[in-house]
């Protein structure tokens, strides 16, 4: 009985534990994606001084969801996201509009597809 009661405990806190990863990594997910359409709208509208404060903060959020990230991910993921994003930051230095947006895209693309993979989903679990 004591075999079952343990075994039982283990599986309630890995569900509760994937629910709470989970959860952290879409509101994450959810937060870059908002800064990065803030950072868009500053660049399509040529105000380079707020898109390089944008891209500042955005920098710093990265940093610290990527520390967390690392535990749970593949780090082949958030280096292409690193790479992606000093890319954008040259981009948006010498105020190139059509690579940053470029980059910027890519950037998104890459977060998307990681709130889309991590998701509790049927076909992920599969």
């Amino acid at each position: 009985m004591r075999i079952v009661v343990v075994t039982l405990l283990i599986l309630v806190i890995f569900i509760v534990g994937t629910f709470l990863i989970n959860q952290y990594i879409n509101r994450s997910c959810e937060k870059l994606l908002e800064d990065i359409k803030i950072l868009n709208k500053s660049i399509n509208e040529n105000e380079w001084n707020k898109a390089k404060d944008h891209l500042e903060n955005l920098k710093v959020q990265w940093k610290d969801t990527k520390k967390t990230w690392q535990l749970f991910l593949e780090h082949y993921e958030m280096d292409v996201i690193d790479i992606a994003i000093a890319r954008l930051n040259q981009y948006v230095e010498i105020e190139e509009r059509a690579l940053a947006l470029g980059e910027l895209a890519e950037f998104r693309l890459l977060i998307s597809h990681i709130k889309d993979k991590e998701g509790l989903k049927l076909q992920n679990v599969l």
